[in-house]
């Protein structure tokens, strides 16, 4: 499942142009935009990583001491890095091993950070991780490639201990009432997909989180790139930064 999962997302980033990093490049994330990338991709990604870290950088001062830190989906491991480099123990969990867009890369460029930091290639839907052993679980730009949302964010909060939070940040939320469609029959489950709000709403209340959604000023660029997309019979959507904590925390 892991190889057939790694090599249908390479394609799909292929597809969409997404330029294969260099470790160099890799080292300067997000605050450098690589070329041959969309030019608001990584604008984008500075900015939610910026707002996490607003929130982080709390999260810091009440602890005290180094976090431990789940980045479930991690990629090719760019935010593990930054974070590892801040002074925390940090798990970079992805399905996918692939060297292009998965653990692999973030493997042949571990000499690029400042900080090692621990890979581990698993489902986040079932991670391989011990409960009550996590401060801070980081979904970026992952959740949205979950099949079931609630069972994801349930086994995610058995992982936090007592005190602890889950951060999700870059997953595309529909903008206005829509619902969650069902694959056509005989279709696989459908992973990337943009969440409807009610959706990621039920799953966060289903797994007893409580939550606060955060909406993230993106400037002129994005609002006209939304614009567009609506004007031509899309669907606007969000990127909001979402911070749950176990109800019974």
């Amino acid at each position: 499942m892991a190889d057939a999962y790694a090599d249908k997302y390479r394609q799909q980033r292929e597809t969409q142009g997404w330029p294969h990093l260099t470790a160099d490049e890799m080292a300067t994330l997000p605050e450098k935009s690589p070329p041959g990338w969309d030019s608001l991709y990584w604008p984008v990604r500075r900015q939610s990583y910026q707002a996490m870290l607003a929130w982080l950088e709390t999260a810091e001062q009440e602890a005290g001491t180094e976090l431990r830190i789940a980045i479930m989906g991690a990629g090719f491991g760019w935010l593990a890095g930054r974070l590892a480099e801040r002074g925390h123990n940090v798990v970079a969990l992805d399905l996918s091993d692939d060297d292009a867009f998965g653990l692999g890369l973030a493997r042949d460029a571990a000499n690029a950070f400042v900080a090692p930091f621990l890979l581990v290639q698993g489902d986040m839907e079932r991670p391989p991780l011990q409960n009550n052993q996590v401060d801070v679980i980081v979904y970026s730009a992952s959740l949205h490639y979950a099949v079931d949302l609630q069972q994801c964010l349930q086994k995610s909060a058995g992982l936090l201990r007592p005190g602890g939070a889950l951060v999700i940040t870059d997953t595309p939320v529909l903008i206005g009432d829509f619902t969650a469609l069902p694959p056509e029959k005989g279709q696989p489950p459908r992973r990337g997909r943009q969440l409807p709000m009610k959706e990621l709403k039920q799953a966060l209340s289903g797994a007893d989180l409580d939550y606060e959604i955060r909406d993230i000023g993106r400037g002129l660029r994005w609002t006209i790139r939304q614009w567009r997309i609506r004007f031509f019979g899309g669907v606007g959507f969000i990127l909001p930064l979402i911070i749950g904590q176990p109800v019974n925390s």
